[in-house]
């Protein structure tokens, strides 16, 4: 039986049953899987998170967070109340995140601004809770990565876009990768590995995402990204498997129960 997790995935997100269903997933997914990590991205999310955890408490586990181009929408208020919030579930929460900088879909200066002065907010707000941080960086790698490093920020993760020039970076600050189905599926996907450190790595799908109109993504679909991992350093699959679950479990302070 395999004990792998996905270490970036939402399944908390309001989505058309039809399209995709959580509790059906949950359930495929406890078939092949030790655990997954959900990313709350925004205060409408939040409620549907808990419920989650509290019907899938062994199984799903969760990061509380805000999604920059998400940060943009919401006003300072309604920011304080969901800091608020994630205050009051903090023992249900694994990370804050996923937070961070998109200048791929923000463009205009003072909402890049804005952006930038929240997560600063959010970093400092991990610290108070003692948590790990999930990173979302797109287009403002430089930007991101001082942010990280003027706030101190040592438990880092970033959920990765695939942009090689930053992960020696990444490795040099002590942070770690995750790796998703998409970057796993790229020609670069090999020069992108020999750059990360093996106790740094981890592996994730960020589902449910449509590929190019093709199948759906799924949490199980971790798996295709551990395959490639163990073709590329011709290793095998278990090795893979046991040394990013191990990564996972000791980045998120999960406590898994061996699987029969």
């Amino acid at each position: 039986c395999d004990f792998m997790i996905d270490g970036h995935c939402h399944l908390e997100q309001q989505q058309d049953p039809a399209f995709f269903d959580p509790e059906r997933v949950i359930a495929e997914s406890k078939k092949q899987l030790n655990a997954v990590i959900t990313i709350c991205t925004r205060p409408e999310d939040l409620e549907r998170t808990e419920v989650l955890l509290s019907k899938h408490p062994e199984f799903v586990h969760a990061s509380f967070g805000f999604h920059p181009y998400e940060v943009i929408s919401h006003s300072e208020k309604e920011i304080e109340q969901y800091i608020e919030k994630i205050k009051a579930a903090k023992q249900q929460a694994s990370a804050i995140g996923e937070i961070g900088l998109d200048f791929f879909l923000i463009k205009d200066p003072e909402q890049q601004k804005r952006c930038k002065d929240i997560f600063v907010q959010f970093i400092e707000f991990s610290k108070e809770l003692k948590l790990p941080i999930v990173i979302h960086c797109r287009d403002a790698h430089h930007e991101t990565i001082d942010i990280l490093s003027n706030q101190d920020a040592r438990q880092v993760v970033f959920h990765y876009f695939g942009a090689k020039d930053f992960t020696k970076q990444i490795m040099e600050e002590g942070w770690h990768v995750s790796l998703p189905v998409t970057v796993a599926m790229r020609k670069s996907f090999k020069d992108v590995l020999l750059e990360i450190q093996e106790d740094r790595l981890m592996v994730e799908t960020d589902s449910p995402v449509k590929i190019s109109g093709e199948k759906l993504i799924l949490p199980t679909d971790v798996r295709y990204v551990i395959e490639r991992i163990a073709d590329e350093k011709k290793t095998s699959f278990q090795e893979v498997e046991k040394l990013t679950d191990q990564n996972t479990a000791d980045f998120f302070s999960l406590k898994l129960s061996a699987k029969d």
